[in-house]
């Protein structure tokens, strides 16, 4: 369910451009078509220096499918993201959690999306979760201020006066 016609990454052009450049090396075409010109045969040299050129551009063609990958995945992240964002203006909240669970699933290093899942949890009255995801979201960003006061309602709705101070007084 993911739109794989989102805008293309910088990174397909680095496996293009590493690909092209495999070909490339593969596939030389002769410096002069004259046969009294030609080139000397190259010396065999032992051992891997024959090959490096090719590991190289190998390691260049996987550090590139790999960045694509991350890009990838990150850019489904913020589209589970944005469609729970949507789910929440459409009142389907339940749909909401799942899709912002998966987005944090994706990147876990982002501080928004359980920042947004805490306030989801707590539209729900699901205080505990909406706890959780407040640490979670201050565990990545200590200094945002708006998870601590995010926590400090979460636990003042959940009853927990004396933690909701606390989260206040940090904020």
């Amino acid at each position: 369910d993911f739109p794989f016609e989102l805008p293309v990454s910088e990174a397909f052009f680095w496996i293009f451009a590493g690909l092209l450049w495999i070909s490339c090396k593969n596939n030389r075409l002769p410096v002069s078509s004259d046969p009294f010109l030609e080139e000397p045969p190259p010396t065999r040299r032992g051992g891997l220096a024959p090959y490096a050129s090719r590991i190289v551009l190998g390691l260049c063609a996987a550090l590139s499918i790999f960045i694509t990958a991350l890009h990838l995945t990150f850019l489904r992240a913020e589209f589970h993201f944005n469609r729970g964002v949507r789910l929440v203006l459409e009142d389907r909240s339940e749909l909401a959690l799942q899709e912002l669970r998966k987005a944090e699933f994706l990147n876990p290093t982002s501080y928004r999306y359980p920042l947004f899942r805490g306030l989801v949890a707590l539209r729900t009255k699901r205080y505990q979760e909406a706890v959780e995801a407040n640490l979670r979201a201050l565990r990545r960003h200590p200094y945002y201020i708006n998870a601590y006061t995010n926590l400090g309602v979460a636990y003042a709705s959940a009853g927990k006066i004396q933690e909701a101070e606390k989260a206040w007084r940090a904020a």
